[in-house]
C-alpha cells in the first residue's frame, strides 16, 4: 500500500520505505513522495474491502 505524502519526503519509520513519484494531470505534472508498505496479509485486506463493497 503506498500513502502519498505530497511535497515532504518521510524517513523510513516503522517498516515504511520512501518513495519518488509523480503525479500526471492534464493540467500539471509534479513531484510527489510517498511512503510504501507491506504486510501478508495484504490478501486479506483485498478480500475484506471487496466484502464491504468499496470495489468489485
Amino acid at each position: 500500500m503506498d500513502v502519498n505524502t505530497r511535497n515532504k519526503p518521510h524517513a523510513s519509520i516503522a517498516g515504511l520505505y520512501p518513495l519518488v513519484g509523480w503525479r500526471s494531470s492534464p493540467q500539471s505534472s509534479s513531484l510527489v513522495y510517498l511512503v510504501e508498505g507491506s504486510t501478508y496479509d495484504t490478501g486479506t485486506l483485498i478480500e475484506w474491502g471487496r466484502t464491504i463493497g468499496l470495489y468489485r
